[in-house]
């Protein structure tokens, strides 16, 4: 196994792909796998490699009741494998036991399918360990100790570090304002705002980002990046409420992603996928304590755009978190009991069309955490400030947000009560 470690702008692609050259040269066959849809798409379109999601290539899905289950997928053989697992700083070392069930932590799965898969197994782990961690756990791919007792025979592990930075980056402003993080991280210096990030108030943010938001592909190319979902719920209303656009039903237009992992027409759909909403001919629907709507989406599947009528609940997309109260929750399951045979037969979620409505939320703006593993052309920051982090996670929190910028970056403030 080799560790491939590097900041923005110190050219780990441009290495990757020479790497990847040569494995091709010395007769490894070669797989891109990250951990996120959009981090797939991203390799893909940086190294002109196909790619897939490290869940889609070592598990096979299906649902158990109200779980989704993965169970570990047949390997196919190889005399020659290398293995490239870009964004490895979000790869998670704790087993997943709530809606979506896997085998084991993520990073053990899949260094076990790769050693089973091929006689001659290589795994470079590809990221930037200055980003966030995974929400559950830490970044271990990162750390040799670890990954050498998760492959546990004999196994050599190779770390390299790029630290300069590339010089055609050098005069990026994306990149100064990186930089000046990085000393922040590194130093231990007290959490300030790099002084050579552009500053605009909330109001151009939304004048600003509210023309593209007119197209109808399902992923944006600008966004706005906060630190708590609060910041976030304001901004996509006013940027939906700036488009003259329903307070409580979704049009045509409109642009979510899925917070959960589930199913459209037998085809799994992981949580982070992106929708755009194409025709909303139907009026929001009243039942059991909550508002739904159906209407016809596209998205990407596999690379290929896709259009399917969905049953979307309201209250989760317009609600201040992402998530329904104890009390609503329960009070769909009781109105569920109460008019739905099936369901009161098999007690199982997927067997009535309201409580298996997608859970889907707002894609104007996300948090930090969210956005992690995607690049957007135009980023619009809201700055760390919550006082319980410490100054380095509050760098960490802004370098990441940062990096996810491929063409400008701005910061603002939010003043909320």
């Amino acid at each position: 196994m080799m560790i491939l470690a590097g900041s923005a702008g110190t050219g780990k692609t441009s290495t990757l792909k020479a790497m990847i050259g040569i494995a091709k040269s010395e007769g490894y066959e070669t797989q891109c796998l990250a951990p996120t849809n959009m981090a797939a798409n991203n390799i893909t379109k940086r190294i002109g490699e196909s790619s897939k999601t490290i869940h889609s290539y070592i598990y096979d899905v299906e649902q158990v009741e109200d779980k989704i289950v993965c169970k570990p997928k047949d390997c196919i053989s190889r005399k020659k494998g290398v293995y490239i697992i870009d964004e490895s700083s979000m790869v998670s070392t704790v087993k997943s036991t709530g809606e979506f069930v896997t085998p084991g932590p993520l990073l053990e799965d899949l260094i076990n399918h790769c050693r089973k898969e091929s006689e001659t197994c290589k795994i470079l782990f590809v990221g930037d360990p200055n980003q966030l961690p995974p929400i559950h756990g830490e970044a271990m791919a990162f750390c040799p100790e670890f990954l050498s007792r998760v492959w546990q025979d004999n196994c050599r592990i190779g770390s390299s570090e790029l630290r300069e930075v590339m010089r055609q980056q050098e005069d990026s402003p994306i990149l100064r304002c990186a930089t000046s993080c990085l000393r922040g991280i590194e130093q231990g210096l007290r959490y300030e705002v790099p002084q050579n990030m552009g500053a605009i108030s909330a109001g151009q943010v939304i004048t600003t980002i509210t023309p593209e938001l007119q197209n109808r592909t399902p992923c944006l190319s600008s966004v706005v990046l906060a630190s708590t979902h609060k910041e976030v719920s304001h901004m996509n209303a006013a940027i939906r409420k700036h488009l003259n656009r329903p307070i409580n039903s979704l049009v045509p237009g409109d642009h979510f992603f899925s917070v959960s992992n589930m199913f459209i027409n037998e085809n799994f759909i992981s949580q982070g996928t992106y929708f755009v909403v194409v025709a909303s001919d139907a009026s929001p629907q009243n039942w059991g304590g909550c508002r739904f709507q159906d209407v016809e989406v596209a998205f990407d599947l596999a690379g290929e755009k896709q259009n399917a009528t969905i049953k979307i609940n309201l209250d989760f997309v317009f609600a201040e978190r992402p998530g329904l109260g104890s009390g609503q929750e329960k009070q769909l399951k009781h109105e569920a009991m109460k008019t739905n045979p099936r369901y009161r037969e098999t007690q199982k979620e997927r067997d009535d069309p309201y409580l298996s409505a997608a859970r889907m939320r707002l894609s104007y703006a996300m948090t930090v955490h969210k956005a992690q593993g995607q690049e957007f052309d135009h980023v619009y920051v809201v700055p760390a400030w919550l006082s319980m982090w410490t100054d380095r996670f509050k760098y960490r929190h802004l370098y990441t947000g940062i990096t996810r910028a491929r063409k400008s970056v701005h910061r603002f403030r939010l003043y909320l009560s």
